[in-house]
């Protein structure tokens, strides 16, 4: 899907905005909420593993797989409150993106590490109830889709390329309906996690729209009137604060009601607007022209 404002197309595939600069607009104007999102969903996914070093303690084959499990866990549990707690000093979201999929990548290894010592004390379905609720996880943490799509869809090739002889153990009518639900049900997750990334897109770019036609005029494009106000008093409150001079400039056609008068508004509004080019060449970006 692509939406046909110049400069703010959504890619459909990546649901992201196929302006790097607006994307990034966008991933910083949500920014504050996404980490504030992130530590509740990484708090789950370190009680989840908390919760599976205890069922060690009861299900565990072996003296050296109780070990292991713990020493990994404790680990993992260590790293994920020490990100928990860094995540305030994160400020940028495409830093946020590669911490958390660091995170995710280390999760997934430590994951399959464990089940490879241990999956003889859990049933298939088990199992695979497991890595599907880890892939949902992978959704639901804060980051870019795609890099939540692609960590799923290598965690369930890995899960089913790897533990083929422990699906053989169930029926296979068993084995292959499962590992459709799960294939289907990630699916799903994504198809959604897609389409919610582009209506969020979508709402972003409309308020930009609105915003920019509320403080600006309909047939020059600069500031208006409101916007000229709002900023006055900021430049004013700067000059003032800092001590430094501050310059505003005002002009007016001469006899501008004869043009209109003599050739027709249409001919005036060409006036005002070869007028405004002119000036918005001859002026630095950082000044305000309404």
């Amino acid at each position: 899907m692509e939406r046909n404002e110049p400069g703010s197309r959504i890619s459909g595939f990546l649901g992201e905005f196929r302006d790097e600069k607006l994307e990034h607009a966008f991933r910083q104007a949500g920014f504050y909420r996404i980490r504030s999102k992130a530590r509740p969903l990484l708090s789950i996914l370190v009680g989840l593993f908390a919760v599976l070093m205890v069922l060690d303690l009861f299900l565990s084959p072996n003296p050296t797989f109780l070990v292991l499990s713990i020493v990994l866990r404790v680990l993992f549990l260590a790293a994920s409150v020490l990100l928990i707690v860094r995540l305030p000093a994160i400020t940028e979201f495409k830093s946020l993106s590669t911490v958390i999929t660091a995170y995710e990548l280390l999760s997934i290894c430590i994951y399959f590490y464990l089940l490879g010592i241990s999956f003889d004390a859990y049933s298939f379905p088990v199992l695979q109830m497991g890595i599907l609720t880890l892939c949902i996880l992978l959704f639901l943490i804060p980051n870019r889709w795609i890099h939540s799509l692609v960590l799923s869809l290598l965690t369930l090739a890995a899960f089913f390329l790897f533990f083929r002889p422990a699906a053989h153990l169930a029926e296979p009518l068993d084995s292959i309906s499962g590992m459709l639900f799960t294939f289907s049900t990630v699916g799903l997750m994504a198809a959604m996690m897609n389409r919610h990334g582009i209506e969020e897109r979508t709402h972003f770019q409309d308020n930009r729209k609105l915003m920019r036609l509320s403080f600006t005029d309909p047939l020059t494009g600069i500031a208006n009137r409101g916007r000229f106000n709002e900023a006055m008093q900021s430049w004013v409150s700067c000059a003032n604060d800092y001590k430094v001079p501050l310059s505003l400039v005002l002009f007016d056609f001469d006899d501008f009601k004869a043009i209109n008068d003599s050739y027709g508004h249409l001919i005036g509004d060409q006036v005002i607007l070869q007028t405004v080019n002119l000036v918005d060449e001859a002026i630095r970006r950082r000044d305000l022209f309404a």
